[in-house]
Order: C-alpha cells, then sequence, then structure tokens
C-alpha cells in the first residue's frame, strides 16, 4: 500500500488537470498514458522500478499538460504524511512541477528535514501549531464535558485534571 502513495497523489493531479482541459492535446496525452501502461502486468503490486517508471512517466504528462495550460494551482496538504520513502520521489516531482511558470504550488507540512530542504529556495510561511489550535482544543474539551451526559458528574476537580492532561498532551495537534 506505502508503494501506490506517490502514484495516487501524481493520478490524482494529473486527473484533474485533465478533467480542467478540454484540450485535443491534453486528451491525446492522456490516452498515451493509459496505453502505454494498460498492458503492465504488475499493476496490483508493482516492482520498485515499476514504480518508479510510473512515477516518472506520471511527472512527464504533468509537466507537459501543465505548460499547455494558462494556470495550474497544486495544493498538496499533509506531505509529511506521505512515507518518507515515498515522499522523496514525490518531492522530486513537484520541485520539476513547481519550475514551470505556469504552476503555482501550495504545500502543507508538519517541519521535516527532507521537505525542508527540497523547498528551501521558494518562499515559506511557518505556522505555529500550539497558538493557533491550542483554544480550539480547550473549546473541545469544555464542550464534552457540557454536552456528553457521562462526562458530566464528574468532580470539577477531577475534570480540571483532566483538561490539563489532554492540553499538555495535544502538542497543539
Amino acid at each position: 500500500m506505502l508503494k501506490q502513495d506517490v502514484r495516487n497523489i501524481l493520478g490524482n493531479v494529473l486527473k484533474q488537470l485533465f478533467h480542467a482541459s478540454s484540450s485535443e492535446s491534453v486528451l491525446e496525452r492522456v490516452r498515451r498514458l493509459y496505453d502505454e501502461h494498460e498492458r503492465d502486468t504488475d499493476r496490483t503490486d508493482p516492482s520498485d522500478s515499476a514504480i518508479e517508471r510510473i512515477c516518472a512517466d506520471f511527472e512527464s504528462a504533468l509537466v507537459e499538460i501543465s505548460q499547455q495550460m494558462e494556470k495550474v494551482y497544486i495544493f498538496i496538504d499533509g506531505l509529511d504524511e506521505c512515507p518518507e520513502n515515498a515522499r522523496a520521489r514525490l518531492l522530486r516531482a513537484l520541485k520539476r512541477l513547481g519550475t514551470l511558470s505556469t504552476v503555482h504550488l501550495l504545500v502543507s507540512s508538519r517541519p521535516e528535514t527532507d521537505i525542508g530542504t527540497a523547498f528551501s529556495n521558494v518562499t515559506t510561511i511557518n505556522i505555529d501549531d500550539h497558538q493557533l489550535n491550542q483554544p480550539d482544543i480547550f473549546r473541545h474539551i469544555d464542550w464534552a464535558f457540557d454536552h456528553h451526559e457521562e462526562l458530566r458528574d464528574i468532580p470539577p476537580s477531577k475534570k480540571e485534571e483532566i483538561k490539563n492532561s489532554l492540553k499538555a498532551k495535544s502538542d497543539g495537534m
């Protein structure tokens, strides 16, 4: 399953570009890509080399299609959730797409060394999770104590102890 993550991400971006375009050349490029891989015998459990070849083909198709479009916006949320061994392949593809004048990337991620290195030469915004999420966590805990019948009868001192423990362990998430 981990081997499919990059294929799924790149494939979904390709699919969305395909649906956003009415160009005959885009349709033809996707048909060619499909024809090239239609007879792949290891589609359900591909080898690492097959995955690399498929990803390279997806990347090439994405570049070719993106160059034909006026503007392309790609949003990737939670890049750090992609397994690290697969993430390197995805980072290479995103960096290549990011060099195109028609492509605009927005990537969100927790701080990870490989991701920071890959995007070290582009504008980044660091958002402190604690400052943004902590008030929401507090409100949710209070709401749960007020609305869940089984939690209403907990003594106030115990509720405070539970809240403090949850807040400390939440780490802003």
